[in-house]
């Protein structure tokens, strides 16, 4: 039940940061909001990075770095090109294909067993991925063609988000299986090592903290708490999900951001139709089927 209750609270809290960090994709590209959003992330987590035992858990934390440059510094980065492309709704809609790809990755590499009744359900929830990648906004005739590309990319990003997400997941997963390391201290070595990466690329880090400097100060706070609700919260959710609940239905669990991503919809323009709750809904009783 402790996974099933952090699982929900880290969709609601993710698909709220994803309203915010598609706003800010207007002032920043996707690879400098990822290096904002873990650079903040891993300042808050710094008390838990000085005390953790390095030279004990030099191997547990090499896995989760890797887990952090996969999940985080690649998959978080299409992620945020997915949202400018299709907006938040979409993008977590097409996150409804992770429960039957964890389900698989999870039986074939950790040995996890489950029931046809949760096999069912986990389908279903992926199901709306389908009714969504079908679903895109009407579009003037002139601009038709490029949009249209530009949203076929933003899918195929969104998808490939997905799979770099389950790969980081299952890392977790392992290394928490161990039972030696808890959630909160996967989580900071995950932003770290999402981090690291993000230092070696290509970013005007000067022109970054300038960008930040000359922003409001209710700009200012919706970053900080973006990055605290979807990252530094949602990804200790996340652990304590993959710390009590196989990775199947962990991901399952998570993938209830469909359902709650109808209550930003309006605010981004995105008109809802008899296919958008189609989507949530059949998401919302694969999640249901599940749990039963």
């Amino acid at each position: 039940m402790v996974g099933v209750i952090a699982a929900l609270l880290a969709a609601f809290a993710w698909t709220l940061a994803s309203f915010t960090w598609r706003a800010e994709t207007k002032s920043f590209n996707s690879l400098e909001l990822n290096g904002i959003k873990n650079l903040l992330a891993t300042i808050i987590f710094l008390p838990v990075l000085i005390r953790f035992p390095w030279l004990l858990e030099w191997q547990s934390a090499f896995l989760l770095f890797i887990s952090g440059t996969v999940g985080i510094a690649i998959g978080d980065t299409l992620f945020f090109s997915a949202l400018k492309r299709i907006g938040t709704r979409r993008t977590l809609t097409i996150d409804s294909m992770a429960p039957v790809l964890a389900s698989l990755v999870g039986c074939l590499f950790m040995g996890e067993v489950l029931s046809y009744k949760s096999w069912f359900g986990v389908c279903l929830v992926s199901l709306s991925l389908g009714i969504v990648a079908i679903q895109l906004p009407a579009i003037p005739f002139r601009v038709k063609a490029f949009q249209r590309r530009y949203q076929l990319i933003g899918i195929i990003f969104a998808i490939t988000a997905v799979i770099c997400g389950v790969a980081g997941a299952l890392i977790s997963r392992y290394v928490l299986s161990q039972e030696i390391l808890s959630p909160i201290q996967t989580s900071s070595i995950r932003l770290l090592g999402g981090l690291l990466v993000l230092t070696l690329l290509p970013l005007e880090w000067k022109n970054i903290f300038l960008s930040i400097k000359e922003r409001s100060s209710s700009g200012l706070n919706s970053i900080f708490i973006a990055t605290v609700l979807g990252t530094n919260l949602a990804i200790l959710l996340q652990q304590i999900v993959f710390q009590n609940v196989s990775l199947g239905l962990g991901v399952t669990f998570l993938s209830t951001t469909p359902v709650i991503s109808l209550l930003v919809a309006s605010r981004e323009r995105d008109s809802l139709t008899f296919l958008s709750f189609s989507a949530s809904f059949t998401a919302f009783l694969g999640i249901a089927l599940t749990f039963s």
